[in-house]
């Protein structure tokens, strides 16, 4: 049985709810999508969000819970972007270009603290939990 290649190729949609996130504070700091999970392309087993982040010059406030996913996940920094990254309770700024590797049970949490850029979320899993 063929599969067309049509139904992996997918645009991208504006992020919904999540869970462990305050979504109002998101959407004030950037402009985020969905570009892949399961409900774009049945079965993938990967999340990927994208967030545009443009001129933010002072820290957002937290808008995500300390938390943690069965799955590994990653971020991802394009550009002239500074965010603050917690694993563990071990705090960290992180200046883009750079990628943040979380494993799989750490508690975690995130936030654009200044700058311009591409914030990007992968995680092994087709659904964001």
């Amino acid at each position: 049985m063929s599969e067309k290649i049509e139904t992996y190729i997918v645009k991208p949609k504006p992020l919904g709810d999540l869970p462990h996130h305050e979504m109002d504070k998101i959407k004030k700091a950037m402009q985020a999508f969905i570009y892949l999970n399961d409900s774009l392309v049945a079965g993938s087993d990967l999340v990927i969000h994208i967030g545009e982040i443009h001129q933010l010059t002072a820290p957002i406030q937290p808008y995500v819970d300390q938390h943690k996913h069965d799955v590994s996940s990653a971020y991802a920094l394009i550009g002239d972007l500074t965010l603050e990254v917690i694993i563990e309770g071990e705090k960290r700024e992180v200046a883009g270009p750079a990628g943040v590797f979380i494993p799989a049970g750490k508690m975690h949490s995130v936030r654009p603290l200044r700058g311009t850029g591409y914030f990007i979320v992968i995680q092994r899993s087709g659904k964001f939990e």
